[in-house]
């Protein structure tokens, strides 16, 4: 039965040279992933949602990350994007911003849970998460010279970084013209963990022309913080 409605998909896609709907059927989304070799699978939802079961082949890359854009640029411009989230409403948004920067962006219509409902297959439900992960070099590669860095590794499962965080948001402010805070999701990105060998959460990184020059592994107070800064500005 699942083989009869992919080839009336793939019929009713190239019935008349038509252009593709911005927004796809399950059914269509499928038929274009097996028929176009040349395509990026995005999934826009958290961690912990795509752990839960994901299609094959995703790249999951949050769409409420502080980088979104910046992990999604690193898509090849040459393919179409395929996206898709739990319903539809972030890979919506997350599409619109992908087309204003050039790229060709179909929407799986009603998201992962129209594909569920209609009996499509499901890769995972254990986290095997493929993301757009990024080496040291690359990382400080990206950063600005005669900038400081403040560097929050975290995770949504983690208690102190939650704790953590309007301290950091606090500091954000107070050093607004000579602080530059970015945040990293540590399971989105283990092996830039791996690289500055964070074995544990919180962990807080100073960088300032390219090297690490201050680190603190647990719940700092803002005072440590905050003479860590000064120390270092």
């Amino acid at each position: 039965m699942r083989l009869l409605f992919i080839l009336i998909g793939l019929v009713s896609l190239s019935a008349c040279a038509q252009p593709l709907p911005n927004e796809l059927s399950p059914v269509q989304f499928d038929s274009v992933l097996r028929a176009d070799t040349q395509v990026s699978l995005l999934d826009v939802r958290t961690d912990e949602e795509f752990g839960g079961g994901y299609i094959e082949n995703a790249v999951n890359i949050d769409f409420y990350a502080d980088d979104f854009t910046k992990q999604a640029s690193a898509l090849p411009k040459d393919k179409k994007i395929l996206i898709y989230c739990l319903s539809g409403g972030r890979s919506a948004k997350a599409a619109a911003q992908l087309r204003e920067s050039g790229y060709e962006v179909k929407e799986l219509k009603g998201g992962m849970a129209a594909w569920r409902a209609a009996s499509m297959p499901v890769e995972g439900g254990i986290a095997q998460v493929k993301q757009l992960d990024k080496s040291r070099e690359k990382f400080l590669s990206e950063l600005d010279s005669n900038v400081l860095y403040l560097v929050d590794f975290n995770a949504k499962w983690c208690l102190p970084c939650r704790q953590l965080l309007p301290i950091v948001e606090r500091l954000d402010s107070l050093y607004a013209d000579e602080l530059v805070v970015k945040k990293v999701d540590f399971d989105t990105h283990r092996q830039l963990a791996s690289d500055f060998q964070v074995e544990g959460l919180p962990y807080i990184m100073l960088i300032k022309n390219g090297i690490v020059v201050w680190t603190n592994f647990g719940l700092p107070t803002e005072e440590e913080l905050k003479k860590a800064i000064e120390s270092h500005r």
